[in-house]
């Protein structure tokens, strides 16, 4: 029986560093911001989007779905596995200069309810305090693990168009939820895309 291919432990290592990193660099670049008064890059179109808080689930849910498409992304062809994720450190380092040099903060509204959404939305407000919003790492991180498996021919094509629709589903979410500002959804998506590109496949890594 022919064996399944998996990842190999260097890809392992990769991958919880680029994890580690962009924790680090979410949290570095909100101590290490230069203007101590935010930028507010607000449209008058985000007051008129309202908040879901049941999207909530929706926003950690690509979480889960980001480390999924990487492990799945990577599992059949390593050139392309340690391609993604050595865009995700592109992404995540060009992400830290802007978190420094144009910090940006959103007001998030008063939850009230006491649902379990709401709970879960309160406790994601208390945890995160609403600035590093541009570019929004959530939807980078979303489009990036959507980019890790489109055009892969491992991967069965339902998925594909599956994967897509939660990482667009993601990225509306983050504005639901009142995280971000719209700009900042935009911003990840090209953020991945450009990060993607730089990142060039080394063939030779198949064998890694």
């Amino acid at each position: 029986m022919k064996k399944t291919p998996g990842l190999t432990k260097r890809q392992i290592l990769l991958l919880v560093g680029a994890l580690v990193v962009h924790s680090l660099t979410y949290c570095g670049g909100r101590a290490l911001a230069i203007p101590k008064t935010p930028c507010n890059i607000a449209l008058p179109i985000d007051a008129q989007i309202p908040l879901i808080p049941w999207t909530v689930l929706i926003y950690w849910g690509g979480v889960v779905f980001g480390i999924g498409n990487y492990i799945a992304g990577g599992k059949y062809d390593k050139g392309n596995g340690y391609r993604f994720i050595a865009a995700h450190y592109i992404g995540v380092i060009i992400s830290f200069f802007f978190f420094v040099f144009f910090p940006t903060e959103i007001l998030r509204p008063e939850v009230t309810g006491n649902s379990f959404c709401e709970w879960i939305l309160k406790l994601t407000y208390r945890v995160d305090e609403g600035n590093n919003c541009f570019p929004s790492m959530h939807c980078f991180f979303s489009w990036l693990s959507w980019i890790g498996v489109r055009r892969n021919r491992h991967i069965p094509g339902i998925y594909q168009v599956i994967s897509l629709l939660i990482a667009v589903s993601i990225c509306i979410s983050t504005l639901t939820v009142k995280q971000h500002f719209l700009v900042d959804v935009p911003a990840g998506i090209i953020l991945a895309e450009i990060s993607y590109l730089m990142a060039v496949k080394k063939e030779d890594w198949n064998h890694g």
